[in-house]
Formats: C-alpha cells, sequence, structure tokens
C-alpha cells in the first residue's frame, strides 16, 4: 500500500508538470491583463494544480511516527522498525544476537508495534493522496474551462 500511494504521487507530480508545460505555455501567450476572467480562471488552474503536486509531494515526504502518535506496545523490544534499528548500524552482531534471543511473545509483541506504526503511516500517507487526488480533478475542469475561455476568446 505505501508503495501505491508513493506511485500515485509520484504519477500526480509527473502529470501536474506536464499540464503545467503544455497547456501553460500554450494559454499564456492568448492570456492579457485586459482579459480578466482568464486571467483568474488560468491563476486558479494553475494555483489547484500547485496545491495538488504538493499535496502529493508530502505523500512521497518520509515520517516516521513518534510516541505521540503511536503509543508503544508495553513489552515490544523495538527491533523492526528502521528508527529503532538505526541503533544497531555499527554493531551488526548484536542486532542479529538480539533477535535471536527474541521469545514468541515478544515477536508477537513488536509486530502489533510495527504494524500500528505502519497502518498510522499508511493514514498518513493516503490522506495527502486523497488531497492530491481530489485537488487534481478540480484543477483538471477548471483547466477545461481556462481552455475554453482561451479558445472562446
Amino acid at each position: 500500500m505505501v508503495k501505491l500511494a508513493d506511485q500515485k504521487a509520484a504519477t500526480i507530480i509527473g502529470g501536474g508538470g506536464i499540464i503545467v508545460a503544455v497547456l501553460g505555455s500554450n494559454i499564456i501567450d492568448k492570456v492579457t491583463l485586459a482579459d480578466l476572467a482568464l486571467v483568474v480562471a488560468a491563476t486558479i488552474s494553475l494555483g489547484l494544480l500547485v496545491a495538488a503536486v504538493l499535496c502529493a509531494v508530502m505523500v512521497l515526504w518520509p515520517r516516521f511516527p513518534s510516541e505521540e502518535d503511536v503509543v508503544p506496545v508495553v513489552g515490544a523490544p523495538r527491533l523492526l522498525w528502521a528508527k529503532d534499528i538505526a541503533a544497531y548500524h555499527r554493531r551488526p552482531a548484536e542486532y542479529v544476537h538480539a533477535l535471536l534471543a527474541l521469545a514468541p511473545t515478544g515477536a508477537v509483541l513488536d509486530l502489533a508495534y510495527e504494524n500500528l506504526k505502519i497502518t498510522w503511516l499508511l493514514d498518513e500517507k493516503w490522506k495527502w493522496q486523497r488531497s492530491a487526488t481530489r485537488l487534481l480533478l478540480v484543477a483538471f475542469v477548471a483547466w477545461v474551462v481556462t481552455i475554453g475561455l482561451a479558445l472562446w476568446r
């Protein structure tokens, strides 16, 4: 699910760039300050598209939940999450030993804690993804209106 959210966000970022490059460069030749309706429509369209791209960037932004975001599971040895594994970077033998010494109950507690953190991460990513997708749809409609105004003029 993380990869899917990241892939969708990257598509919105790439698509947003293409829309600005193609439609923006074609419309900029037709926009004059005297044509207020076209200027407003193009500005709104561009603003919505930039907002969609920024939301998509937030999907890709790396984040680690704090203990305020996800309450630690009591008794979890914390051996599976990247932020906690980082303490062992210079001591790989100690990390392997800690994993081997893990009792089944500790493993279940650690997996539960990691699942809670991954769920939090997914929830954050999909929250931004939903916003990016909705803004992109509205931006697309705004661009169609802007193109219509540009062609009508």
